[in-house]
């Protein structure tokens, strides 16, 4: 309480004229009002204010769903690439010769479900 009534007092007192011009302190500048910009209402700038919150949020939001994205997909598997579409057979020769090696690894090893290394039907 008493450190707000000095401040009271020492800015009444450095408001007079005579204790200014003393201390040699500068009269204030008084700029035209038509050269400070426009003050927006209350509600305005609160609603200014509003928009741009949002627009930070979606802004980071936006980034943590890219950034969460390329997480994912740095930590999966790698997709199985090949030198033909494996889903469209061209010519009977090459189905032919998928089926012979497929009996040929169902032959090798009946105990393990027939697949010795099922990864081979996949890769050319």
């Amino acid at each position: 309480m008493t450190s707000n009534c000095f401040s009271l007092a020492q800015v009444a007192l450095l408001k007079h004229p005579l204790v200014r011009r003393k201390l040699r302190i500068p009269e204030r500048i008084e700029h035209p009002t038509s050269a400070l910009p426009q003050n927006d209402g209350f509600f305005e700038t609160i609603k200014k204010g509003w928009k741009n919150a949002q627009l930070a949020q979606q802004l980071e939001e936006r980034e943590r769903r890219i950034k969460n994205h390329l997480d994912i997909a740095s930590k999966g598997p790698l997709r199985q690439t090949f030198t033909h579409n494996p889903l469209q057979q061209s010519t009977p020769s090459i189905a032919a010769a998928a089926t012979t090696k497929s009996a040929k690894a169902k032959q090798a090893s009946p105990a393990t479900g027939g697949k010795k290394r099922p990864w081979e039907e996949t890769i050319g």
